[in-house]
């Protein structure tokens, strides 16, 4: 986390008054740039050999400028650069781009001087080492050793890349996406993105935060920049590298080898409402419809285009991305039908066919009509082709304007959209944006940007009447070393018997003993052995049901004894749960970077079948779990499934909740949990817990 001395000093980076550059050769197309861009503080550099680079004065070292830099472009080698940035810190500069390869990257050695790099530091905010650099568009200041290109414009997005060429592509793309900031955060040795975040939130000017991430550093401080995010209004797009789910399976667990890194990142992102995108398009897309938006949609959309094709298609994939395309009501129909061809139906979407092409106050009074009732925001697609003369793409620039004259005379959110990404030249995207319609390119991160926009708002609504998520910080990662076990399943039950969760009747006998302790069993009965190795009993043949009798249960063990490894001698007799309308896996891990993760899902022999599971980080409170649960498979069991009775969905939840509170309280002794199955009865009758394995710090 920042000291407010740093904070400040990241500030002054951002939007210097004065630039230096240090290095040699490398430094001439940084400098070149610099004054290309239109900078108009002091620019200068520092290089004992040359008197001047690039028409900009050298100075021999950091003593020698005329006064404490604000922001500094360091392109020197790794030792190098440590007595540069010592330098600058003695002076009381602000901050400096650390250029330079060979720091923790490359391993250990590198680790080390990326530790005297950050003592070296002090206040100062430093970007890097490993990096490009940053450009801040708004104000026209350069910190890089590249060429960005020049734009200029007072409001846009501020994005922060791990990769400096990610970080270049975006501002190269031909999408008309509007960046004010760019950095490229490298090793973030000082400066992390949560950092950045943070600062940039303090500039209106800032519309959206697009991120390209490969590993997150400081949590805690990217949970407080995140709230204020969400406060601000200001969606934060991710885009995340290295998904794999390499590792997982060796974990002793179901939930251990259920829950990947990516898995908990996706929880980490949904608890607090930050857009995930999948491909680097998609995250382009949905970064300039936020940035242009006026106001975040409402999920109700109308689709308009010129083609069958374009109408079938759209329908397809808003399903596919879940945007709801409503019908039109009987006033609508009327009024959209009285403004196309006979042999046109109105529909959602709505194919106008060519009856209106070239038409502008045609297209526009229908756009009028679509739009009068039940939709929140209308999209129309469309392409713009390439090779016609200016005189045939008049009919294209036709329906900008009336789309444009739709969303004046209506004060609707209208969208236009290509289907193909390269469908939309520079040209119409620009008259459209000052008409204050939102272009995006390709029909499918079209429809997937606008899915991102309406769930956002719906999640940032929910999550701001939550007082929870501002009350209550995640888990701090645990503290405690590796010396853990795991506890039978005996153990496992009796804590949670101290929290409360239902688990069967029953007792733990020797084997010996078994004959005697039958004497007062109700039948019929569970049989399961017992020992500290047993942990997927199924498999190993270390559980019987439905035994009704007391040879059954003396025969059963005993053909345990002799084939269950390890020859268990100690067994759990429990009573049958009946009336089990569902099962569900309720899980715990714990996270070296968030904390304690809550997974559930379909349990039972489905667990790895189905694959149906959601994770949520702790704390969390019982809406969300409703929530959790009603987004998997089991809900449609426990909601009554082909007329079947419903299942206890509040035993279910209280459950889980109890769970979830019992390991955030106890979240440096909780190592591992797993309850497979919750077995969920019918409505009154409770949830209980029939198998768990608990793992903990010793």
């Amino acid at each position: 986390m920042f000291n407010p001395t740093r904070r400040e000093n990241l500030k002054k980076f951002l939007t210097p008054r004065h630039i230096v550059y240090v290095g040699g050769d490398a430094i001439r197309p940084g400098l070149k740039y610099a004054q290309q861009i239109g900078f108009t503080g002091s620019l200068w550099a520092v290089n004992p050999q040359e008197s001047e680079m690039e028409g900009v004065k050298c100075y021999p070292d950091i003593a020698s400028l005329p006064e404490a830099p604000d922001a500094t472009f360091i392109a020197v080698n790794a030792s190098k650069t440590i007595e540069v940035v010592e330098a600058l810190s003695k002076r009381g500069a602000a901050g400096a781009v650390c250029h330079a390869a060979g720091f923790s990257e490359i391993g250990a050695d590198g680790a080390h001087l990326e530790s005297r790099l950050a003592a070296a530091a002090g206040d100062m905010a430093i970007i890097g080492p490993n990096c490009t650099g940053a450009v801040n568009f708004f104000d026209r200041a350069s910190m890089t050793r590249g060429n960005y290109g020049v734009v200029s414009l007072e409001r846009g997005i501020a994005m922060i890349a791990q990769s400096g060429t990610v970080a270049l592509n975006f501002i190269a793309s031909d999408r008309g996406l509007k960046i004010g900031y760019s950095v490229n955060v490298g090793n973030q040795s000082v400066t992390t993105m949560a950092d950045l975040v943070d600062v940039m939130l303090d500039d209106e000017r800032v519309s959206a935060i697009g991120i390209y991430i490969e590993g997150l550093k400081d949590v805690a401080f990217f949970e407080d920049a995140i709230l204020r995010a969400l406060k601000r209004s200001i969606p934060v797009v991710v885009l995340k590298a290295g998904t794999s789910d390499k590792g997982a399976a060796a974990a002793s667990s179901h939930t251990g080898a259920m829950i990947s890194p990516n898995d908990v990142f996706e929880a980490f992102l949904q608890r607090f409402g930050i857009v995930r995108t999948s491909s680097l398009s998609e995250f382009i897309e949905t970064l300039k419809l936020f940035s242009s938006l006026e106001a975040l949609p409402g999920g109700k959309l109308a689709v308009l285009t010129f083609s069958g094709a374009d109408s079938s298609m759209s329908a397809d994939v808003a399903a596919k991305n879940g945007v709801e395309l409503p019908g039109l009501s009987d006033h609508q129909s009327a009024a959209v039908r009285d403004r196309l061809s006979a042999y046109t139906l109105p529909a959602n979407p709505l194919d106008m066919g060519l009856t209106l092409w070239g038409k502008q106050e045609q297209q526009t009074a229908c756009y009028e009509a679509m739009l009068s009732e039940v939709f929140d925001c209308g999209m129309l697609i469309s392409n713009y082709p390439f090779g016609l003369d200016q005189i045939e793409l008049e009919h294209w620039d036709t329906a900008v304007d009336a789309l444009i004259e739709a969303k004046e005379r209506t004060g609707k959110q209208f969208i236009y959209a290509s289907n193909l990404p390269e469908g939309l030249p520079s040209a119409p995207r620009e008259r459209l944006a000052g008409g204050g319609i939102p272009q995006l390119q390709g029909l499918e991160d079209a429809f997937a940007a606008f899915s991102h926009a309406v769930r956002y708002k719906e999640r940032r609504e929910t999550l701001l009447e939550k007082n929870s998520i501002w009350t209550k910080r995640m888990l701090p990662p645990s503290t405690e070393g590796e010396n853990t076990s795991v506890l039978d399943e005996w153990q496992g039950k009796q804590w949670l018997r101290s929290i409360d969760v239902n688990v069967p009747k029953g007792m733990l006998v020797d084997l010996s003993d078994l004959p005697t302790a039958l004497e007062s069993v109700k039948f019929p009965v569970v049989l399961k052995a017992v020992g500290d190795t047993l942990t997927h009993k199924t498999e190993l043949a270390a559980v019987r049901l439905n035994l009704s009798s007391s040879k059954e249960v003396v025969e059963a063990a005993q053909e345990m004894f002799a084939k269950v490894p390890g020859s268990p001698t100690k067994f759990i007799i429990e009573e049958m749960i009946t009336d089990v309308v569902a099962e569900l896996i309720v899980g715990l891990k714990r996270d070296p970077q968030f904390g304690v993760v809550l997974m559930l899902g379909s349990g039972g022999i489905r667990t790895e079948l189905l694959d149906d599971k959601v994770q949520l980080i702790l704390p969390i409170e019982s809406d969300e779990i409703r929530l959790a649960i009603e987004s998997t498979k089991a809900a449609k069991l426990i909601d009554g499934y082909r007329g079947k009775p419903p299942g206890d969905m509040d035993a279910a939840v209280q459950a889980i909740a109890k769970i979830a509170a019992a390991a955030a309280s106890q979240s440096n002794r909780i190592v591992a949990l797993d309850v497979n199955p919750l077995m969920v009865r019918s409505k009154g009758n409770g949830a209980f817990a029939v198998d768990c394995l608990l793992e903990i710090s010793r």
